[in-house]
């Protein structure tokens, strides 16, 4: 049928009287368009792909740890991008609540827009059908049976009836060519409608899941702090001190907070991060640790957490004694305590403060781990912040030394340590150089207890901090590290740059050098050819916590101290001894009558070690060019081994560098060993023997600690002489409201998925029509369909089939 032209303006005007209902309410429109949207399977699918991701991101990334911990692993640039996503706090994060919270309401929403329609099909066998939907079907049957359609739909729903279905009888007027009245009949039958309850309990259970998350996150506590209008708390100080503005009562519906206790002690209130801040929680009751308990691998790892602590509750009569130990919590008065790990609970130390040299006597000073001490050693006021004791240090001693240490290439690195007080000189110091300090070790090494040890910060009066960490025993260090190499054949060197008869008397040749000190005053070059033990202190420092540690390593003497290296520091820095020295050593390395060679030796000595020892007013510069890597500046040159290769570099042709570096070492080896024999004797003491392989070992490592002493910031160093060590438990509280919902969810979405994978839904339909062709016959039309294909399913029709039709006389199965 055409439509005229009054019904084309019919649908004009109406079309137009929408529009401008549609203009008149557009809040209405715009809030269907949302619903719609909400309501969208398509929608609820991103959010939950977009939570996964989010959480993958969160399992990858370490969550809620200190922000220098993120600066360490990513740098500052992406830690403060990552940090402004808010990716190290995911699971507190708003836009992650927030999808949450949509996923819950989109859920919800398909759930409410499809159950109109489940609920019709549960009650329902879908009766209705149309018969061409029928003819569409993949599994169907034609028969011709002998009762009337009436007495055939009655027996056969019975008969369903009888096996388990659920069966709907229908009567429906057939037209005929006479006109006379007729009707057929449908028999509708359904099984296995649980499948539709699957995907309830499925839909239902991630809004309880995520419903149950909601309920565990920042959202309610923050909720609750706003309601009782409660502030985070960004100061410092002892817990009890805190405000009662910053505290949270016990009917605190849901946290998650820390729990530190030291052993013997009490503590009731736990802390729970809030921004940039922190909340004190009062629990309803308090926890005392009476002995917590520590078990490691043979790696070092640790394998076992364990607490014992007393749980004092007011309202529970007597003390209740239990064990917490990690995937074991404690469960009491709605609180969980779960074993996080543990700390140091303010350990009492001993410390002898050492000067570097001899120029004081070390001080004894009492004090406590998280205690902060004053220092007067200065005109600027400074404090001592003890930070940590740590009594078992399982590490391989060569990685201990060597870790991030290596500027450059770690084997060249390695070979600069190995032979830095002997030849090649040029090339070993420029690597020595690189190397900053410590020698680089590629080697495996077993791990062993190396002893305790003791951290603690100096702060200035700007709030600027170093942290230290040092070993209380000198440590072993693998004898890989002593291993010298072979030494080069040394040449001579009449060139015209330095042969005397060209006019250069003034520094004796290399010739000379390598000649008159072989076999005279002790080769340290060799000192390490036959390694003996030579344990060291460690003495770490670092600027930050980004920042690896980097260890400076005094060699112990015969005694196990540090004083024959204290003693020989400061007569390095004395110009006196260093002249007196230098005159010795010349007297010993030249023959008698040789005045003039004696002479020469003097003053090459005198001046190595001048430029070895360097001037401490470019001290400071070399340790901030060190901090920059700027390992070839002019002040990280100008002491130690990298000066002596930076005046070679200066003064020498580049084809005599290696050359004159052996030569120059010689002279420092040499002049530094009577500078200590110097020493010695004006403290009283007998010289030391380089005939033992020890002494040797010990000059060799002198020689390389004296080089790096200069880049210590501090020319003191706290050692620890004693302490009494306690422990303390960090536990982990939480009230979780949430916990009971996400289980139900959990329970709800395993019998959904159950019910949705093992029960399959089956319709059968059986059309019931006068047979023309033979009165009181009824031709019958049996169509099957289920919500899964599979070979089951072509068993099932068949047998039913035969069950049902058995008088068929026409297959048109499709």
């Amino acid at each position: 049928m055409v439509a005229g032209p009054g019904s084309q303006a019919h649908c004009i005007i109406m079309s137009e009287a929408f529009s401008a209902h549609s203009r008149k309410r557009p809040g209405l429109r715009l809030l269907r368009g949302g619903w719609r949207l909400l309501a969208s399977m398509r929608f609820a699918i991103a959010l939950l792909g977009a939570i996964a991701l989010a959480s993958v991101i969160g399992t990858v990334l370490p969550q809620q740890q200190p922000y220098s911990v993120y600066v360490g692993l990513y740098g500052a640039f992406w830690a403060d991008v990552l940090e402004a996503l808010g990716f190290f706090h995911i699971y507190q994060s708003s836009w992650y609540i927030a999808m949450l919270a949509f996923l819950v309401a989109s859920t919800s929403a398909c759930m409410a827009r499809h159950l109109p329609v489940i609920v019709r099909e549960w009650q329902g066998c879908k009766e209705d059908i149309a018969l061409p939907a029928l003819q569409a079907l993949g599994h169907k049957h034609r028969a011709v049976l002998a009762q009337t359609a009436q007495v055939a739909a009655q027996q056969l729903g019975q008969q369903l009836a009888n096996q388990g279905w659920q069966v709907r009888l229908q009567e429906r007027a057939l037209a005929t060519p006479a006109g006379a009245a007729s009707s057929g009949w449908m028999v509708a039958a359904r099984r296995g409608r649980l499948n539709r309850i699957g995907y309830l309990a499925g839909h239902g259970a991630v809004v309880l899941i995520c419903a149950g998350g909601l309920l565990d996150s920042s959202w309610l506590l923050r909720a609750h702090m706003a309601w009782r209008g409660k502030t985070p708390y960004q100061g410092s100080g002892l817990v009890s001190q805190v405000p009662v503005r910053h505290r949270l009562g016990a009917d605190t519906p849901g946290f998650r907070g820390q729990l530190t206790v030291a052993e013997g002690a009490r503590n009731g209130a736990a802390l729970i991060a809030v921004g940039d801040g922190v909340v004190v929680q009062d629990l309803p009751f308090s926890v005392e640790l009476t002995r917590f308990h520590v078990e490691y691998h043979p790696n070092g790892v640790p394998r076992l957490f364990a607490s014992d602590v007393v749980l004092h509750d007011p309202q529970g009569g007597a003390a209740q004694r239990a064990r917490i130990e990690v995937n074991r919590p404690l469960h009491h008065r709605g609180v969980t305590l779960y074993q996080s790990g543990f700390e140091d609970g303010g350990s009492r130390v001993t410390l002898q403060v050492v000067p570097l040299d001899a120029s004081a006597a070390p001080v004894v000073l009492q004090g406590q781990v998280g205690q902060s001490l004053p220092l007067a050693d200065g005109a600027q006021p400074r404090t001592l912040e003890i930070t940590g004791l740590q009594v078992i240090n399982r590490q391989a001693p060569g990685a201990v030394a060597a870790a991030a240490h290596a500027a450059g290439n770690t084997a060249e690195a390695a070979a600069a340590s190995h032979g830095a007080a002997q030849a090649p000189a040029a090339h070993a110091l420029t690597h020595w150089l690189r190397q900053q300090w410590g020698g680089a070790h590629a080697a495996p090494q077993p791990l062993r207890d190396i002893g305790p040890s003791i951290s603690y910060r100096v702060r200035d009066a700007a709030g600027q901090a170093v942290e230290f960490h040092n070993y209380m025993r000198p440590v072993q260090m693998d004898e890989q590290l002593n291993e010298p190499e072979k030494e080069p054949t040394n040449t001579p060197a009449n060139t015209p740059a330095n042969d005397p008869a060209n006019g250069r008397t003034d520094e004796p040749t290399t010739e000379q050098i390598n000649r008159q000190t072989n076999g005279q005053t002790g080769r340290l070059a060799d000192a390490a050819a036959n390694p003996h033990a030579v344990p060291q202190y460690l003495l770490g420092v670092r600027y930050s916590a980004a920042q690896d540690w980097r260890y400076l390593r005094i060699p112990a003497d015969a005694d196990g101290s540090v004083q024959e290296f204290r003693r020989l520091r400061s007569a390095l820095l004395d110009p006196r001894q260093r002249q007196q020295a230098a005159q010795h050593y010349a007297a010993l390395a030249a023959a008698a009558q040789d005045a003039a060679l004696q002479q020469q030796l003097a003053q090459a000595a005198r001046r190595v070690l001048e430029r070895f020892a360097g001037d401490p007013a470019q001290w400071p510069q070399a340790r901030l060019d060190m901090q920059a890597g700027k390992l070839r500046s002019a002040a990280v040159r100008s002491f130690g081994l990298a000066g002596v290769a930076a005046l070679v570099e200066n003064e020498v042709p580049p084809e005599q560098h290696e050359q004159a570096a052996n030569a120059l070492l010689r002279v420092l080896n040499g002049a530094l060993l009577q500078l200590l024999q110097d020493a010695r004797q004006q403290a009283g003491l007998p010289p030391l023997d380089m005939a033992q392989p020890r002494n040797q070992t010990y000059m060799h490592q002198a020689v390389i600690a004296l080089s790096d002493a200069p880049l210590y910031p501090e020319p003191t160093w706290f050692m620890l002489k004693d302490f009494t060590h306690v422990q303390a438990s960090v536990l982990q509280v939480a009230r979780t409201p949430g916990k009971w919902v996400v289980y139900a969810g959990s329970v709800l979405l395993v019998l959904g998925v159950l019910c949705m994978l093992l029960v399959r839904e089956r319709r059968l339909w059986v059309w019931l029509t006068p047979d023309a062709a033979q009165a009181g016959a009824a031709q019958a039309l049996l169509a099957y369909s289920s919500n899964r294909r599979s070979h089951e399913g072509a068993r099932e029709f068949a047998q039913l089939r035969a069950a049902l039709l058995s008088g068929d006389i026409n297959d048109n199965a499709g």
